[in-house]
């Protein structure tokens, strides 16, 4: 708005001194003459020096001390291609920031961005090791499982246009960098031992530089991995309940990772215990490695700290029978 009252005002004080020349000796040609080099002049600016700023400016190379959680939810907001995060937790999804970073994401998503979320398994061993380097400053588990549920809700309320463009992906390797993309920039930074990513100095590039390249391969790589599963996978494990050597029926069950076990939680399985007694009981696990394959199940005691488990990552509700699932092969969970 400025900019246009700027542009009305020079107007009328070049129209106003034009008016006043109109009688100077070769008005004419001096008027014509200045007209075509301003011309020029805005042709040039136009064609030639805009662009190569605005190329300077995109390979601009920034150091920040810390992470700007505004900043980078309003670049969300207004990216027009692709939005991609590697992450182990986000610290977005913070009472603080949650309400925003959602909205920006789905505004992102109905105008036809691209969002991929890359966070760590809370269940596998990186997600302990960065614990123990963090120590008391931050819960990793509970955080990574708080972020999973705000991102399956964000995610089941979506248009069916917009689901496909919105992919959440979590995988078990150690973590390289915090890297967080929107269109043509980047911020990276490193895991410090006693503190948040979010807490240490961020760089902002390109891209195109050869860290966002580099660190964008690596995400990629993650994203493919053969150990990382979908969103939907987190939350719902596919089972065939077999009993006999012959399957009964497929079921997706509640399920988490405790000490290296599986554990699941569903009622068909229940009342399909009931009826024919555990030792009778045999599951498939349609799941990535290693937690698939056939295995057995016995009763998880009531006062085990999975259920604890269960509740951190479906909430509270009625109350759960929980199995655990023990690997009928050797060397498998």
């Amino acid at each position: 708005k400025g900019s246009i009252v700027a542009v009305a005002v020079l107007s009328v004080l070049t129209a106003i001194a034009l008016y006043g020349a109109r009688n100077t000796e070769q008005y004419t040609g001096n008027l014509l003459l200045n007209i075509g080099a301003s011309f020029l002049g805005a042709v040039v600016t136009y064609a030639l020096i805009n662009p190569l700023m605005s190329r300077a400016d995109s390979r601009l190379e920034k150091i920040l001390d810390h992470f700007d959680h505004a900043s980078v939810i309003q670049r969300i907001n207004d990216s027009k291609s692709v939005v991609r995060i590697f992450e182990t937790g986000l610290t977005l999804l913070a009472d603080a920031y949650r309400d925003r970073f959602l909205a920006a994401v789905r505004d992102a998503l109905n105008d036809g961005v691209k969002v991929e979320l890359l966070i760590l398994d809370p269940d596998c061993l990186a997600a302990e090791q960065r614990a123990a380097e963090l120590g008391s400053a931050l819960d990793v588990r509970e955080l990574i499982s708080k972020n999973l549920q705000h991102l399956r809700a964000l995610h089941d309320s979506l248009s069916q246009a917009a689901q496909p463009r919105f992919e959440v992906r979590v995988y078990d390797t150690t973590p390289l960098a915090a890297y967080y993309r929107w269109d043509q920039r980047a911020v990276i930074s490193f895991f410090p031992i006693d503190r948040s990513s979010a807490d240490t100095a961020q760089y902002e590039t390109s891209v195109d530089s050869n860290f966002a390249q580099f660190v964008e391969q690596r995400f990629h790589e993650s994203w493919r991995a053969p150990s990382t599963y979908t969103m939907q996978q987190v939350f719902a494990l596919p089972v065939r309940i077999g009993a006999n050597g012959s399957d009964l029926r497929a079921l997706e069950a509640d399920w988490v990772v405790h000490g290296g076990r599986v554990y699941l939680a569903h009622h068909d399985l229940t009342s399909h215990a009931l009826e024919t007694g555990l030792p009778q009981i045999q599951v498939h696990l349609d799941h990535v490695e290693p937690f698939a394959g056939p295995h057995r199940v016995t009763l998880c005691e009531a006062g085990s700290p999975v259920h604890r488990y269960f509740e951190n990552k479906y909430g509270t509700g009625p109350k759960r029978t929980v199995f655990e699932a023990i690997s009928v092969n050797p060397g498998r969970a």
